[in-house]
């Protein structure tokens, strides 16, 4: 038996004795929770459960049931007495295209999935017959979509098949994609790796014959990260940068209802028949775009005065920047863009007009 035990590097009685109690068969640990599918006698399930040591990681099922299974393999019914004396748990009667919905596996997950071989059954066609081709793809895809529900977080599925043609046809890895899996390795199979592991047709007359395995293969897959979980990680974390921003420069006083740092700018007088309420009805989370535009009325119109006592501006509003930064027009179509957001930012349509007038006595065009 080809196994493997990890070393101990941190030097550790605990984890000494960590490291000797777990115990590696090629990709299979005596750690890892294992079903096996489509068993036929038994005898791989026996032979990683011999190398482990026990089974109670294991779980066994065959698609026969248990009757059927002892007359069909001479050595089924010996083969499964030692897995239930290693501690295994064995199933019957295990639809491998339905076994999600199998009441002694609905709420359990594993590390690792195997599934030895699969074969849709003979019918009287040779391997290459496309009509057989396609049998045994939908098998194998059905059994894709119902084992990828079943996984643990990192959890692997693996199927062992041929890689000569024409089980080649079958494209493991397409059928594997549309069940949301990816292939991430695929290592030659030895079968002498197992020791006692006897494969078998399961199938007509011969059912108890091994067939030729030829060279084949260990298909890995893993189920894929979906986009939508890596976008949502990428949102977290500038989230998190948001959250970094000062409380002072989220709550700076400024005018009444406006949280936001900003120089103090001044408009000292507002025509009179704009009749501009001396409160608008803006919202603090769009009031930083609103005052932009009107810190831009500011310094090119100061120059003419207006009696409009009614509405009082506050002091923050004053500044002596450069006037020639801003044009009227500029300014006017910033607030025109601005009058085009949801009645949210405004307020009701009265309120829209009369700032509309606001913008047409400062010389908007």
């Amino acid at each position: 038996m080809a196994t493997k035990e990890p070393r101990n590097e941190m030097g550790s009685d605990e984890n000494a004795e960590t490291d000797e109690e777990e115990k590696w068969v090629t990709h299979y640990s005596s750690n890892h929770q294992i079903l096996l599918v489509g068993e036929g006698d038994f005898s791989f399930s026996l032979s990683l459960a011999n190398a482990f040591g026990s089974a109670s990681n294991i779980c066994a099922s065959s698609k026969d049931s248990y009757d059927v299974l002892i007359k069909k393999y001479k050595k089924a019914k010996s083969n499964l007495k030692n897995l239930e004396k290693l501690g295994a748990s064995l199933l019957h009667e295990v639809d491998a295209t339905k076994m999600k919905r199998h009441t002694d596996l609905a709420k359990r997950k594993f590390d690792r999935i195997i599934f030895n071989f699969p074969h849709a059954g003979f019918c009287g066609k040779r391997e290459d017959d496309a009509d057989m081709i396609q049998m045994h793809r939908n098998l194998v895809q059905r059994f894709f979509m119902n084992a990828r529900g079943m996984l643990r977080a990192n959890g692997e599925i693996h199927v062992n098949h041929k890689i000569n043609d024409p089980f080649c046809r079958w494209n493991l890895e397409e059928l594997a994609s549309k069940s949301s899996l990816t292939l991430i390795e695929y290592a030659g199979f030895n079968q002498k790796d197992y020791p006692g592991y006897q494969n078998k047709r399961g199938d007509g007359s011969e059912c108890d014959k091994p067939f030729p395995l030829g060279e084949s293969s260990t298909f890995k897959f893993r189920a894929k990260v979906s986009k939508a979980t890596t976008r949502s990680g990428s949102i977290c974390r500038k989230s998190h940068k948001f959250q970094k921003i000062s409380m002072e420069m989220q709550l700076r006083q400024t005018s009444s209802g406006f949280n936001y740092p900003l120089t103090n700018h001044t408009i000292s007088h507002i025509p009179p028949q704009v009749g501009l309420s001396s409160i608008i009805p803006i919202r603090n989370q769009h009031s930083r775009v609103f005052d932009a535009n009107l810190n831009g009325v500011v310094p090119t119109h100061q120059r003419n005065h207006y009696d409009a006592a009614a509405y009082s501006v506050p002091e923050r509003m004053r500044s002596d920047f450069d006037a020639s930064d801003y044009v009227p027009g500029g300014m006017r179509h910033g607030l025109e863009r601005q009058m085009e957001v949801p009645r949210t930012l405004i307020g009701d349509l009265p309120e829209r007009q009369r700032i509309s007038k606001l913008i047409h006595a400062y010389g908007g065009h």
